[in-house]
């Protein structure tokens, strides 16, 4: 999916940045508590140079801090 929206190693820093732009404008809703923090998602849609896509995107808050981390990322079929 990252590759078909223009997504590439080469700019990886542009699809750093659609994630932060998501996790900043969706609603996180809890997911589950694990033994290093609770888990996040957060819906979007990934704007990249060759179109959009949904995505679901998870973040953890670790137990010892207290700012979220970028987990993971997938497409959010039928969306």
């Amino acid at each position: 999916m990252f590759r078909a929206l223009g997504f590439t190693t080469e700019n990886w820093e542009d699809l750093q940045a659609a994630f932060r732009t998501i996790a900043r404008a969706g609603d996180a809703s809890p997911s589950k508590t694990t033994p290093f923090g609770q888990l996040y998602l957060v819906r979007g849609m990934l704007e990249g140079l060759d179109g959009a896509g949904a995505i679901m995107t998870v973040w953890i808050v670790r137990l010892d801090e207290g700012f979220p981390r970028f987990v993971t990322a997938y497409p959010e079929m039928g969306r």
